[in-house]
């Protein structure tokens, strides 16, 4: 992937779908620049990112804040990758999961990535 500059969705930037950004039958990869102080940051309601069966998720460098239908869903047959990051203040209204929630037969690693006041 390429390493994006800082940036941060809020407000009016969010996705506006239920599922969040859906990632289908593919391989994306979002990368914050590594060598930047400031964070690439995902502040949105809702959800953030849906798997999808057969489809690959990697984040690098993310913070990832204020999700209410949980941050990031893996689907049965789904991957996420996630390194040095963040999940802050995220909940699932409708269960478990408010950082992750992961179905069965989805796979999930998560490294160096910290998870604060999530329910």
């Amino acid at each position: 992937g390429i390493p994006l500059c800082p940036f941060t969705i809020e407000g009016d930037a969010c996705v506006g779908s239920e599922n969040g950004y859906d990632v289908f039958d593919s391989f994306m990869e979002v990368s914050c620049d590594p060598y930047e102080v400031d964070e690439c940051i995902i502040d949105c309601p809702g959800r953030h990112f849906t798997v999808h069966q057969g489809a690959v998720l990697t984040l690098h460098g993310m913070t990832l804040r204020g999700a209410t239908e949980s941050s990031i869903v893996v689907l049965g047959g789904g991957t996420f990758y996630i390194y040095d990051s963040y999940f802050e203040r995220n909940t699932f209204i409708s269960g478990n999961g408010g950082a992750i929630h992961a179905s069965q037969q989805s796979f999930v690693s998560a490294i160096r990535t910290g998870f604060y006041f999530n329910e």
